[in-house]
């Protein structure tokens, strides 16, 4: 719901467009309507209860934010009552689904009170979340998804941490771990992998932490795209995310101190800073809550990896190894489709291939991955250490004409 204004009230105008708003809802398999006002709107509290509607959040100085952007917007509002919060508003169109909570105060109360006794020191309390599952602005309506991706490894108790900040701010989310295994400060590895994780995953936050500029002046984002919103620091990391979930709409820099503890560590932003903004997304408060707007072209972002078209082949960066030492390529794999069965990689004899067993035990096979890219494998073998390349080293292919085709250095490299 955007809007309900009549030019003549008291005609049945409202009531009959907030009819076909639920109606439209419903055919298209919704189970509720949501809408926000502010604190000032007496009138409008009036229509929409007398209407079915309940009071589900509170995001305490949403007004007062957009104010500092906006500073035309009144210190005042209707009756002169002091215009600083906006609240949220919910239409029940259909019963809970199980699992799924319920009208707010229904477990005996609200749901901000509820969640302010779950959080304790030093997070800030949680009141101003809307309801999980109802969304706002810039976020997934129903979303309860977040999936993680860091650097931080195993050995340590950074992820439960991180998990710990989440299920206290968030109770009813789910977190998905993609991994923490993403080498220690390598941005363009966690990039791609989160690129690849993405379109795969359920619609929700996508929390991804690659920080090796922690406590610096780099900033921390949140962004919204079309298949979802993603939190972590801007260094480039989530940007090929984006793109792939339909690319940036929005992007707001994570300043908001009442979204944060009282005191951020300087080496782990992981902690009190993106998990805790990820956790209130979550729970459907609205994008613009977290901090002021950022104009998406100065996001930073990553090199771009050297893909070179050749009149025999191509040249292409090393983009990833995975576990199995299967080499990805930055090239597309429609770069494959002109060139003939039997290829040659770093001079060495190869075949194109759909599966690793198209070709003989510890022979390569260059083939399209599950990710759409050119990839080399060995069956049964491992093609990073046969060929001796790691990530951002160059690649040529070649059809096999004879030609030498070997590992090379980009210039100054």
């Amino acid at each position: 719901m955007v809007s309900v204004v009549a030019a003549t009230p008291g005609g049945g105008v409202g009531s009959a467009l907030l009819a076909a708003a639920a109606e439209v809802a419903r055919a298209e398999g919704r189970n509720r309507l949501w809408l926000i006002t502010t604190n000032d709107n007496l009138r409008a509290l009036r229509f929409y209860q007398r209407r079915g509607l309940r009071l589900v959040g509170v995001d305490r100085g949403a007004v007062d934010r957009a104010r500092r952007l906006k500073p035309s917007i009144p210190t005042a509002g209707e009756d002169g009552i002091p215009l600083h919060d906006e609240l949220v508003l919910e239409l029940r169109l259909a019963p809970p689904a199980d699992g799924e909570p319920g009208e707010p105060g229904e477990a005996g109360e609200p749901p901000d009170r509820a969640a302010d006794e779950q959080a304790t020191a030093p997070l800030p309390p949680t009141r101003g979340l809307r309801q999980p599952g109802a969304a706002g602005p810039g976020a997934t309506a129903g979303t309860r998804w977040i999936s993680f991706t860091t650097d931080y490894g195993q050995a340590d108790g950074f992820v439960a941490q991180c998990h710990g900040v989440i299920a206290r701010l968030a109770p009813a989310a789910r977190v998905i771990d993609v991994t923490h295994l993403v080498p220690p400060a390598d941005v363009r590895r966690g990039a791609a992998v989160l690129a690849q994780a993405v379109p795969h995953l359920p619609a929700g936050v996508h929390l991804a932490v690659v920080d090796p500029g922690v406590g610096t002046t780099r900033r921390g984002v949140a962004l919204a795209a079309p298949g979802g919103l993603l939190v972590g620091p801007d260094n480039g990391l989530l940007l090929d995310a984006a793109a792939a979930l339909g690319g940036v709409t929005a992007a707001v820099e994570l300043t908001n101190p009442e979204w944060l503890p009282a005191r951020v560590s300087g080496t782990f932003h992981g902690r009190d800073v993106f998990a805790p903004v990820a956790a209130r997304l979550a729970a459907g408060a609205p994008l613009a809550g977290a901090g002021p707007a950022v104009d998406p072209e100065t996001l930073v972002r990553l090199p771009q990896p050297v893909v070179r078209p050749e009149p025999a082949g191509f040249t292409a960066e090393v983009l990833t190894v995975d576990h199995f030492g299967n080499v990805q390529l930055a090239a597309p794999a429609t770069l494959l489709e002109p060139l003939p069965g039997r290829l040659r990689v770093a001079g060495r004899d190869a075949a194109r291939g759909r599966t690793f067993g198209d070709v003989p035990a510890g022979a390569l096979v260059v083939h399209a991955d599950s990710a759409g890219l050119v990839a080399v494998a060995v069956n049964g073998g491992r093609a990073a250490d046969l060929l001796g390349v790691a990530p951002g080293d160059p690649l040529r292919i070649n059809s096999d004409t004879g030609v030498a085709s070997t590992v090379e250095c980009w210039p100054g490299g």
